[in-house]
C-alpha cells in the first residue's frame, strides 16, 4: 500500500465533487422554480429513499446541524411536503416523513435532474459516455465497501 499515492486520489474526489456540482448538478437548475433550498431538497431526498428518520439521523447523514435541520423540516412540514409521525409504542419519538405532496415533488425534481444531467452528457461522444460509466460504476461500488 504505500506506492499508492493517497494524496492524488483524494485530491481527484475532492475534484470530482466540485465538479460534479459545477457542470452536472448545478442546484440553481433544479430550484429555480420553488422557494426550498438545496438543503431542503437533501433532506427531501433522504425522506424519499428512507422513509421515517428521526430528525437526529436527517441531521446526521445530510451533515445539517440539528437545530438548521429543525428549522429545514418544519417549512417542509408548513409546506405540505412532509410529516411528523408519533411513534404508537412511545410518543416521545417522533418520526419525520413524505407527504404525498412531498412524494411527487421529489419524483419531478429527480425526473428534472436526470434530464439536466442527461443533457449535458450527451455532448461527449460515445466512447467518453462508456469510459465515465464504467468509472462511476466502479467507484460507486468500491467506495459503498466502506464502512
Amino acid at each position: 500500500m504505500s506506492n499508492i499515492d493517497f494524496e492524488r486520489m483524494i485530491k481527484n474526489m475532492f475534484g470530482i465533487n466540485s465538479i460534479m456540482k459545477r457542470k452536472l448538478m448545478n442546484p440553481e437548475v433544479f430550484l429555480k422554480d420553488t422557494n426550498i433550498t438545496l438543503s431542503h431538497l437533501r433532506i427531501l431526498f433522504m425522506l424519499f429513499y428512507n422513509t421515517d428518520l428521526s430528525v437526529s439521523q436527517i441531521s446526521k447523514d445530510t451533515f445539517i446541524s440539528k437545530p438548521n435541520c429543525s428549522k429545514a423540516i418544519d417549512i417542509l412540514i408548513k409546506s405540505g411536503l412532509a410529516n411528523r409521525n408519533h411513534d404508537e409504542n412511545d410518543r416521545r419519538i417522533i418520526k419525520i416523513s413524505l407527504t404525498e405532496a412531498g412524494k411527487s415533488f421529489v419524483k419531478k425534481k429527480k425526473k428534472e435532474i436526470i434530464m439536466h444531467m442527461k443533457n449535458q452528457l450527451i455532448e461527449l461522444d460515445n466512447a467518453d459516455i462508456i469510459t465515465l460509466n464504467n468509472a462511476a460504476e466502479d467507484f460507486y461500488r468500491i467506495v459503498s465497501k466502506l464502512k
